[in-house]
This record gives C-alpha cells, structure tokens and sequence, in this order.
C-alpha cells in the first residue's frame, strides 16, 4: 500500500500536539518505541493452532489442557529469544499519515526481522486427518515471509534484515511437512549470514538464484514467459519454475551448483503433486473396498489394490495401514479344523504375510504398522472358522494363545478389535453351527490377571531372558481363559495355573487389574536382561493401566 507523505494538523490548532514537537525530538521518540535489541518474532496469528494435548476421556483432560494453555503463554508471551510486545506501540503508527510515514523507517529499517514459530508440536507420528485443521500452508513460515514481504508495499525500501528460521519447517519425515517451499518472493531478499545447516543450504539456493542468476531467469522478462513461481521440494534439493506457458525443474544438490534438469520421456506427473495431494490419491487407489481380508490360508489380501506401490519407493512409503479408511472394515481370517490349536500357525503365517522379512510379502511396508492398526481402526476383526469333523462345542475347543501374546500386549485399551469364533460341525443329522463375538481388550485385560498370578507364584519366571519363559496360554472357543502351564521336563512336573477370575464382569476384571498393577509393580534395572513375560506384563500395564482410574480403585 502507498502512503503517500503529507503534513497533518490538529484538529484544534490552539491545543498541545505531538507533530508540534520538533522533528529531532519526534525522531528520538520514534527510535524509542520501535527499536528493539533481539529480533523480532513474526508470524502468522490469524493461521495459528497450537496442536493441543491428545484428547483422553477422563476427568485429567482439563488439567492437561491447562497445563499446556500455561506453557503456550510462557512460550509465546515471555520468551527471550524474540521480542513480543510491539503489539502495545504499533497502534502509534495509525494515529495520521505523517506519523505513519516518520515512523515505519524506524520500525522496519532498526529491527531484525525473524519469521519463524513460538511453538513447534510436529513430529514424524503416521498422518492422522484430525490434526488437519491445524496449521494450514499459510502458517508455514516461507509462506507467510512471501505475503509479509509483499503486503509492505513502498514500505520495502525500509527494510534492513529479514532472516528466516529454516529450522522451523517441518522435516521431510514429518507429517505435515510441506511438501514445496515457495521462494519467488525471496528472489531479492537474502540474509548473509546463517547457523544452521539447512539454513545455509538455502541460503546458497537464494543467492545462487537471485544474486547469481545461474538459471538466468531475467531473460524470461523479455520473452514473454512470466514466472509466477519458484518451489523448492520439502528435501531442498530440487525444486521448479513455473509461469503461464513455463515448466521447468533445477537441481540444487549439496556441494554442486545449481542447475536446470530435464526429465526423461517418461515424466513423473504425480510426483509432482504435493506430498499430501499424493497420499490421497493413493489412498482412494489402494482401498477402493469396503472391506479387506487378510486370508491366512490362502496367505492372501484381498481388497486392497497393490497398483499404487508399483509406482515409486516415495508412492509406497505414503501409504500404510495407518491410511485405511475408517469406514472400511479389516478381517484377519483363519480356518482350523482340529479342536485342540495353537496360535502359532496364526502368528507365523500373518508375518510371512506383511512382514519384510516375508519372501512371498507384497505389502511388507504395512508390517510397521500392522499392529498399531489393531489399536487404531475402529472396525477391525479377527475370525477363526472351525470346521470341525466330529460332533463339539466352542466350550470344548482349546486354543493355545502363547504365540500371539506379544502381539496382544501392544493393543491400547482404546481398541475396537473383536475376535470372532465360528464353529461348524456335524451333529447327528444335521449340522451344527456357533457363533461367538468378543472384545479383543477384554481378552487382554483377562490375559494381565492371569500373567499377574503366573508372576506371583513363579517370580523368578519374569527375570528370564528370551521366550522361552511364556507359558502356555489356553482358553476356550468362547473366548473365556482356562488356565497357563509350563510343560513337564525332566527336572520338573508339568507347572499349572487356573484362570480364577472367570465369573468377574468387564468392569470388576479392570479394577482388579489396576489393583494387581499397582500391588505387584517391580522396577528392573535397565542393566538387567528380562525376557518375554515380564515385557509384555508391563507392556499391557503401561497401555491399560496407567489413567486416572488407577487412583479410585
């Protein structure tokens, strides 16, 4: 905006007025209230959202949330790296024009000008879209250094030093990092000195561009071909130019100059795309179905097209179980046909089936997230299909769960799993069908009451180092504990401990297991090697257990 330089006058000319003053004294007034020492924060605050505590549903919520609101103000309001409080002297600068136009060469040509952000919440957790209306791209620091910079206007002139905090964009792992860096307004506009690495990297890409002009980009204002923009990619070694009728890419590698690079034939197109443009895209790609199966028998899943992953290392990186769609089911199916089993055919198989040590795996990229999905998901099940050739029950199958107990142990309590038992077998004429549905956190928080009492009556089991050490874990086709045993060797007889806490409802099976949490915690030098038991003891523990419930009971 232009304002233009004009003498005002008072209202009434018989009272005192500021602009009466002497300039020298209006000039010394000015450097007063808007120079600072430190450099000055800015940021966007219309665009800012702080990422708030996760939300959990107890009675802690608010406290935390204070908590957090206390260190946001102290973190924002009372830092010392960046000065805050211009907010109580810019007012000044709109009292009239002539003011406004004595004043801004001080305000913007005797301050250090620092874009960065008061807060920084970001991590490299997998993509969650709740956290989507945070931050939107016009928070991200090189976006809002682009519309400062030019909603200045004739007030550009002023500025001295402008420096840009690259350690506030989001690294390349990040979940929200932007996925180009928009530079076009920094062409002329370059601090020399820088102190930390990706600072200094673009730094070289600013002044190689636009002091430098390597691409030689001015002659395109001669030929017609307008720029409206320069990217850099979020890994600040690539980046493009575009216009109306321009598309090009340069290459801005460490220890090389910069330079233009022409793809071959066969052009990337949606590797252009931003990161998260992509990701959707794929992810309508890959889980078109409503529903996927992970067939253990077949060591097949169906439902999910493998298309996408054939694509590119970066495409297949951008998708993982984390991406289902909360409206598409997931079903781990197996079949068995003997009324005595063990899980670890189960176990062996679903590794084989996404794990990347897995020959035969096609979707190993999901093993990283295979059990965080059973934590997550809120529609996700597990089948057992018995078909049985002899006349039975689900109360009289036996299903050893040894194998898939360290899995079990690392399903939060906010799971939605269910397991589903599905019995068929002849009964005399006709044949018998049983169907059995139950909740996958209730099975865990059943399985820490009986690892509890395992540990109370065999202690020195939990200080074992390996596997070998879990016990043999037994309950029924209704889902219902029976008992863990260690089998008889030849010093010692068969070791058997009853599932005693059958007859307890939900509720009464969670507070007892605060109870046991509590009552029979033992802290293990980090020095000392624990084997499975204990690790899964305490990893259900610290996922079921560790709330504000545990104070009430």
């Amino acid at each position: 905006m232009q304002i233009p330089k004009q003498i005002s006058s008072p209202a009434d000319p018989k009272e005192p007025s500021f602009l009466n003053l002497p300039a020298e004294i209006r000039n010394q007034i000015y450097e007063l209230l808007f120079t600072r020492e430190e450099p000055v924060l800015l940021h966007n605050a219309k665009a800012y959202h702080a990422i708030p505590p996760q939300r959990i549903p107890d009675s802690s919520w608010p406290v935390t949330v204070e908590a957090f609101d206390e260190a946001y103000e102290n973190e924002i309001c009372q830092g010392q790296i960046f000065v805050h409080d211009f907010q109580t002297v810019t007012p000044a600068l709109l009292l009239c024009r002539q003011v406004y136009a004595e004043a801004a060469g001080y305000l913007y040509g005797n301050n250090t000008f620092m874009f960065s952000r008061p807060l920084y919440c970001h991590d490299s957790r997998g993509y969650d879209e709740e956290d989507a209306e945070y931050d939107d791209d016009s928070y991200f620091v090189t976006n809002y250094v682009a519309q400062w910079l030019q909603n200045l206007g004739s007030q550009l002139k002023f500025l001295k030093e402008v420096r840009i905090d690259a350690g506030a964009l989001c690294p390349e792992r990040c979940y929200r990092a932007l996925g180009d860096v928009s530079i076009l307004k920094l062409y002329n506009h370059f601090e020399e000195e820088d102190d930390m690495d990706r600072a200094g990297h673009l730094q070289r890409i600013l002044i190689a561009i636009s002091t430098q002009d390597v691409l030689d980009l001015k002659r395109y204002a001669f030929k017609g071909l307008l720029v409206d923009n320069i990217v850099l990619y979020s890994s600040l070694l690539y980046g493009g130019v575009t216009g109306p009728n321009l598309i090009r890419h340069f290459s801005a590698l460490e220890q090389e100059a910069v330079k233009w690079v022409e793809f071959g034939s066969s052009r990337d197109y949606l590797g252009r795309l931003p990161t998260l443009l992509q990701s959707k895209i794929l992810r309508l790609v890959t889980f078109s179905a409503d529903q996927i199966v992970l067939d253990l028998d077949s060591r097949s899943i169906r439902g999910l097209n493998p298309i996408g992953f054939h694509l590119s290392r970066k495409l297949r990186d951008a998708v993982t179980f984390n991406s289902i769609p909360y409206d598409t089911s997931i079903v781990v199916r197996k079949s068995i046909s003997t009324t005595t089993s063990d899980s670890k055919n189960f176990a062996v198989v679903a590794s084989e089936l996404v794990s990347p040590t897995g020959r035969n795996s096609g979707y190993s990229i999901f093993w990283g997230s295979f059990q965080e999905i059973f934590s997550s998901h809120p529609s996700i099940v597990i089948v057992l299909d018995f078909d049985i050739a002899t006349a039975t029950s689900l109360k009289e199958i036996r299903i050893n769960i040894k194998e898939v107990v360290p899995i079990l142990s690392h399903i939060s309590s906010y799971s939605k799993a269910k397991a589903h038992f599905v019995l068929k077998c002849p009964w005399g004429n006709s044949i018998h069908h049983e169907e059995v549905t139950i909740s996958v956190v209730e099975l865990i928080q059943s399985l820490f009451l009986l690892l509890s009492d395992v540990r109370q009556q065999w202690p020195s089991e939990m200080a074992k180092a390996g596997g070998s050490q879990l016990p043999d874990i037994w309950l029924n086709g209704n889902g219902v504990l029976i008992f863990a045993s260690y089998p008889a060797s030849s010093h010692s007889s068969e070791r058997r401990v009853e599932y005693a806490h059958g007859r307890l409802t939900p509720t009464e099976i969670r507070n007892r297991g605060y109870r046991m949490a509590m009552a029979t915690y033992t802290t293990y030098n980090h020095g000392t090697s624990v084997g499975m038991l204990y690790k899964c003891w305490i990893q259900i523990r610290g996922l079921h257990y560790q709330d504000r419930d545990r104070n009430r009971v």
